[in-house]
């Protein structure tokens, strides 16, 4: 019989020159032993791989379908303890492989460890990968990122025309994700993707998923400007709702675009650039088209300028609530206001929100402008209620990431205690894409806040994604008609039976309605006759200060006396406020 040492010893090195790759990992899946098969076969060195994490696979040019691979290794791992399967990558040197990978787990002295193998099943050459599983996305049956880059190349080596690269991002879809399944998921991506292919764009010779909700399109034609046109009808027809069993989904798209050989003449280089006009467009709300200059390597610059003067508006207070007035429709009377934030700039004055809340977004300064606007809100109403006026209501904007913040409840209960106001003049409005970031945790928001005193709003109803069950699950108090169902709803029966039905819905949930966006008498007659409770828009005043505010009220209401009616139905209101919401 062998001794146990010169066994091992022999074990070692059969393991070591085996042909077969060899490693172990430890029970946080880090690598704590590899063969010479290993380093050899990916590429690599053994100080390189020792101490990293399995998913080390991602950076020697890991395919973007093998990100999902990875996932179903660690959930098989834990779960039954073994893995077999393929998986497929390029080397450091570009070789194309596909290695038949086989994990286990053994238990050794209370400690987890993992061993496993793999072989090189000799997947090299290109037309194997263009004809096999690694050339295609699984999920989506089109071309992935891989297939794209080796066509796409070819392309440029071949053409006499222009090519336009396209890259696609679907706007937050990380909140879709989060609220639809796995499976309802992949049916919104595959109807996109075959709306895109329908449409058979002219000048389209590659359309690709290079990963999650990112796509490439590459066009060759003999003018660019084609694609102009092509994008277009690509949008306005991928804009229509999506139908996910009961639910009806709207989808956002930013889009990059770079043209060769103007903006590069290979196509990184293409691909690089097309992404950056497609972040530029995200910089600034999403939804839209544009084509790379070289402006926008100034734009970025200018962004982080704006992330430090963000920081120090928040820091020196200069943000403060504009108030849009609220009437009810039946006698003129004002019931409230939104507060909508402005931004008082130390040099360039009143900036609108345009120009300032995507960065403030962008750069997670979300709850500290909220908790700022709320403090100046309830200092506000507090004012307004020791001069008699003890009914008047504000409403304040909050997104998702308001919602879902651990400090927000602490904030509103020491907010409350801080000021003497009616809780129920306290408003909070919330849209429809808010309910779809983590359900549970927004409904449980919602609960506590309400329970507090204060009045939920369901904002911009019947846009983005449309769910009646929503009206089931939050309890709400009022919900708002988003101005684009009135913008033309004087001549538009169609619009008419459509706003006309949301508000007979509401009233049947027990539910106030309120719409904003009324511009003219005729908007404004036509809501009450349809049977709105509430209104506002430009027809009965702009955004205004909090002493413009006061001055409304009192002509409104009389001076410090919330209680007397209002005689008579007055004119829209006349004040030289920022005209911008």
């Amino acid at each position: 019989m062998i001794e146990k040492t010169v066994k091992d010893a022999l074990l070692l090195k059969l393991i070591t020159h085996t042909q077969l790759g060899m490693f172990i990992l430890d029970s946080q899946f880090r690598y704590l032993y590899v063969n010479q098969t290993f380093t050899h076969t990916l590429g690599i060195s053994e100080n390189y791989v020792l101490a990293r994490p399995f998913s080390i696979y991602e950076l020697p040019y890991l395919l973007p379908e093998l990100q999902e691979m990875i996932s179903k290794i660690y959930d098989s791992l834990l779960n039954t303890g073994e893995f077999k399967g393929e998986m497929g990558f390029f080397t450091h040197s570009q070789h194309r492989m596909v290695l038949q990978v086989a994990i286990y787990s053994e238990v050794i002295e209370g400690e987890l460890y993992y061993v496993g193998k793999f072989q090189d099943v000799k997947i090299k050459a290109k037309s194997e990968l263009t004809a096999g599983v690694l050339s295609h996305d699984p999920s989506t049956k089109i071309p992935n990122r891989q297939f794209f880059l080796i066509q796409a190349n070819d392309l440029l080596l071949t053409t006499v025309k222009e090519l336009v690269l396209v890259r696609l991002n679907i706007d937050r879809y990380r909140l879709y994700q989060s609220t639809l399944t796995k499976e309802q998921c992949q049916k919104l991506l595959t109807d996109f993707v075959k709306r895109v292919t329908d449409l058979h764009l002219v000048g389209l010779k590659l359309f690709a998923r290079f990963g999650g909700d990112d796509f490439a399109l590459l066009f060759e034609v003999n003018d660019a400007q084609r694609v102009r046109q092509s994008l277009d009808k690509l949008m306005q027809l991928c804009e229509l709702p999506y139908l996910i069993d009961e639910d009806v989904v709207y989808l956002r798209y930013s889009v990059g675009v770079s043209h060769y050989p103007k903006q590069g003449n290979q196509i990184d280089l293409l691909i690089e650039n097309a992404e950056k006009a497609m972040h530029h467009v995200k910089l600034h709300g999403g939804g839209d088209v544009h084509w790379f200059d070289k402006r926008i390597n100034v734009l970025s610059q200018d962004d982080l300028r704006l992330e430090n003067e963000l920081r120090q508006a928040l820091d020196t207070r200069q943000f403060s609530p504009f108030y849009q007035p609220k009437v009810r429709l039946k006698d003129g009377r004002i019931v409230g206001f939104e507060a909508l934030v402005r931004w008082q700039h130390p040099t360039r004055g009143m900036v609108c929100p345009i120009d300032f809340l995507t960065g403030i977004i962008e750069h997670k300064l979300t709850f500290e402008l909220f908790t700022q606007m709320a403090e100046q809100v309830c200092q506000d109403l507090q004012r307004w209620r020791e001069m008699g006026f003890h009914d008047i209501s504000v409403a304040i904007n909050a997104e998702a990431s308001e919602l879902t913040h651990a400090g927000l409840l602490p904030f509103l209960r020491e907010l409350l205690a801080k000021h003497t106001i009616n809780r129920h003049c306290l408003h909070i409005e919330i849209t429809e894409m808010t309910l779809m970031h983590h359900r549970q945790t927004v409904q449980d928001a919602i609960q506590a806040i309400k329970e507090m005193g204060i009045l939920i709003l369901l904002d911009d109803f019947g846009t983005g994604y449309a769910s009646l069950n929503y009206l089931q699950q939050y309890e709400f108090d009022y919900l708002k008609i988003d101005k684009s169902f009135i913008n033309h709803i004087k001549n538009n029966i169609v619009q008419q039976h459509i706003v006309e039905t949301i508000i007979s819905l509401a009233k049947r949930l027990g539910l106030k309605t309120v719409v904003e966006g009324v511009e003219t008498k005729e908007q404004s007659e036509l809501m009450q006759q349809l049977g709105c409770d509430f209104a506002q828009g430009y027809y009965y005043g702009k955004p205004m200060q909090y002493q413009q505010a006061i001055e409304f009220i009192t002509a409104h209401l009389g001076h410090k006396n919330s209680d007397k009616k209002q005689p008579n139905k007055k004119q829209p209101h006349k004040n030289h406020s920022v005209t911008c919401k």
